[in-house]
């Protein structure tokens, strides 16, 4: 009998560490699509050069990588600021932008497992994933305006909108030549 006490007692215990380490891994899969799309944007956002006071196909992702770096680029700035040295990244902006990027979702990505295997808490991974997971539809979302913009200068999209060759049917006001 006392077999069975011990065993049952135990269970919850198991039950628990396999929540704990399913959340984690998709967590960890949640930032590792991240990074990936991370590099997907700064692949795509350094085709031209950095200028996001005009309309470009790379804007967008110039965007998204820019607004989560916001914090990686203040400490880098403090820092900097501190030990009188001049940062520039003349050139190379998308490239910066990404490695901030991907440099802080692996301290996120460390700190997250740190507390989640330490308090022993599966709703930590639990929100973290569900954080993540905003920021990649987000940025998809980023990507593929960049995507029709970059249709929609080049000709892509004109299929959609030629009208048959025949019958002109549109009129033109004056206000419109």
């Amino acid at each position: 009998m006392a077999r069975k006490g011990t065993y049952f007692m135990s269970a919850p215990r198991n039950q628990l560490s396999e929540k704990l380490r399913r959340e984690w891994r998709e967590f960890s899969l949640a930032i590792l699509f991240y990074i990936l799309l991370t590099a997907a944007a700064t692949v795509f956002g350094s085709v031209d050069r950095y200028d996001l006071s005009r309309e470009a196909v790379h804007g967008f992702a110039l965007w998204f990588l820019l607004l989560p770096a916001y914090l990686p680029l203040w400490i880098a700035g403090a820092f900097a600021w501190c030990a009188g040295v001049r940062l520039s990244f003349a050139g190379h902006e998308a490239l910066a932008l990404g490695a901030f990027d991907a440099a802080q979702a692996l301290i996120v990505w460390a700190g997250v497992t740190f507390y989640t295997f330490r308090l022993r808490r599966p709703s930590i991974p639990h929100h973290a994933r569900n954080f993540v997971r905003i920021v990649i539809f987000w940025g998809l979302f980023q990507l593929l305006c960049g995507a029709a913009l970059g249709l929609w200068e080049h000709g892509g999209l004109a299929a959609l909108h030629d009208c048959p060759r025949g019958s002109e049917s549109t009129v033109t006001t004056p206000d419109r030549q």
